[in-house]
């Protein structure tokens, strides 16, 4: 869940968290689910009902830049902005949150390992003339960030078996059963 503070010398500060459950949909579920109305409002449904999280990581923007269809990315951006602010935003490179992880236990600050703090500063700073203190509008165009570009880069195209060894379907088909699946682990 993404929150935003103003303190008292007029800062504004930005954090997330991820309460549970999460759900983390990689590429084919969300463009399947973003699709379809009735799923979608489903989705966002559950994740206020069970006060959950939407898992998003830099991996999905990589797919959706190689989709060519505006309209898709357009329906899964609307999919996320009406999830927000139960939104977290992952790091999925797992060298990366193993040395957060070994950070912490040293004594290093109490981050959550798994948050993509380069991800969230690009999407706080998405819409900065829109009234809305947080928007999922042009995410897809996000790719522009160079610390999301440095970390795409660093981790391997989405096509490298470590990417396919992270993002499985679980053995669940479709994206109802993945939502079907999770209302009732959560229930």
């Amino acid at each position: 869940m993404i929150r935003i503070t103003l303190n008292n010398d007029g800062e504004i500060t930005v954090t997330q968290h991820s309460p549970p459950p999460a759900v983390y949909l990689d590429h084919w579920a969300l463009r399947t689910i973003s699709e379809d109305e009735r799923l979608a409002a489903r989705l966002v449904t559950v994740l206020e009902t069970r006060q959950g999280t939407l898992a998003l990581s830099w991996a999905n923007l990589v797919e959706f830049a190689k989709v060519e269809s505006q309209e898709q990315a357009h329906r899964a951006e609307n999919l996320i902005e009406n999830t927000l602010p139960r939104l977290f935003l992952l790091e999925v490179n797992p060298a990366i949150v193993i040395d957060r992880e070994d950070a912490l236990l040293a004594g290093g600050p109490a981050v959550a390992p798994h948050a993509d703090p380069e991800f969230l500063r690009a999407l706080a700073l998405l819409n900065r003339d829109s009234v809305a203190p947080l928007s999922a509008r042009g995410l897809f165009g996000i790719l522009r960030d160079e610390g999301l570009v440095r970390r795409a880069e660093a981790f391997g195209e989405p096509s490298s078996s470590v990417y396919h060894q992270l993002t499985p379907h679980g053995g669940i088909e479709t994206p109802a059963e993945r939502i079907n699946a999770g209302v009732a682990l959560t229930g």
